[in-house]
Parts: structure tokens; C-alpha cells; sequence
């Protein structure tokens, strides 16, 4: 027997389905520490990891841009892997074995950590005008102060609605301030 059921069984990473409608936009991933991780066109699979250090979960912003369309993103974390609580059975047969995979294994590997499989979206037509060639447009890979108040918002109702924890909330609400400042501080230098 070993320890360590959701690293054995799920691996460090999961693959991501990755489809847009329509076919064809730019999809951008960035973690959780604003470091862009991928960029390329949708329909895409890729591998992302589920981990983000001992006992915290991955975190990806996905921001899909299409011209003639209206930008898009959405915000994925990853939750408990149900292979992890595998342990509490190894536990029950060998309490060393259990515990060792339940609070040393899983956790550093990151593996304890499940995110979903496909993220789908479906873009709506743009009625703006396109950017004139004398204004430079902003670098696609850059999330407006704007888009992450509508992320923050977005997070909110998601709590209001039950389908997030206060913690779940304020770990990703403080994902998103982070950013914000690291990117003030990007500009400022």
C-alpha cells in the first residue's frame, strides 16, 4: 500500500478543454500571481497545474479576445480533489500511511487539488468601433482596473448566491487586489 491517493491517481497537472464561440479567439491564462502561463487560439487544450504551494489551490484567469467581439474572461480555482480524501480509508487500514499522504504528499504536490476539465464561453458581437490607427491598443494579456471590479463583483454575487465560501471569496478577492497592485507597480517603474 502508499499514501498519497490523488497524486498517484489524478498526477500533478489536469488537462483543460479550452472552447469559444466563436472558434478562433485568443485565449490568454494567467495564474493567480498575474503570470501569463498560455496564449493561443481557441479551440486549445492545455495542461495547467493544480497546485499553488502547501495546502492552496491553483487559481487561472482565462481572457478571450476575438476582434468583432466583445472581450471575455472568466475566473477557475481549483477544489478538493475527491480522490484526496482517499487517505481517511488508507488511514483507517495504516494511520501512518494515511496521515503521510493526507498532510505531506498530496498537499506539496498540489495533487489534493481538482480543476474542471472545459471551460466553454460564448463571445457577443461588438458594436464599437475598431481603434483608430494614431491610438495604440492596451497589450491584449492585461486585465483594466475596470475588468477586475467586474471580477470582484462577479465573486461577490457568486458568494451572495451561496456558490462561494467567505473564505473561497476573500482568497480570490485577494488574488485579484494583488494583481492590481502588481501591475500599479509595473506601470509606476
Amino acid at each position: 500500500m502508499c499514501a498519497g491517493c490523488a497524486t498517484i491517481i489524478s498526477g500533478l497537472k489536469d488537462d483543460i478543454s479550452i472552447n469559444c464561440n466563436p472558434t478562433g479567439a485568443i485565449v490568454t491564462v494567467t495564474d493567480r500571481y498575474g503570470n501569463d502561463v498560455y496564449q493561443g487560439t481557441t479551440p486549445c487544450s492545455i495542461e495547467l497545474k493544480t497546485g499553488a504551494g502547501y495546502f492552496r489551490s491553483a487559481s487561472y484567469s482565462f481572457q478571450f479576445e476575438k476582434e468583432g467581439y466583445n472581450p471575455d474572461d472568466r475566473l477557475i480555482s481549483a477544489q478538493i480533489n475527491p480522490w484526496y480524501f482517499v487517505n481517511i480509508i488508507l488511514g483507517a487500514v495504516s494511520i501512518p500511511l494515511g496521515l503521510f499522504g493526507m498532510i505531506i504528499i498530496d498537499p506539496l504536490s498540489g495533487s489534493m487539488w481538482k480543476l474542471d476539465d472545459n471551460i466553454s464561453i460564448s463571445l457577443s458581437e461588438s458594436s464599437a468601433i475598431s481603434p483608430s490607427a494614431d491610438k495604440p491598443e492596451k497589450p491584449r494579456h492585461l486585465l483594466t482596473v475596470n475588468d477586475m471590479i467586474s471580477q470582484i463583483q462577479e465573486l461577490e454575487k457568486q458568494r451572495d448566491e451561496g456558490s462561494l465560501t467567505e473564505e473561497e471569496f476573500e482568497a480570490r478577492r485577494k488574488d485579484i487586489v494583488d494583481k492590481m497592485i502588481r501591475i500599479k507597480k509595473r506601470k509606476s517603474q
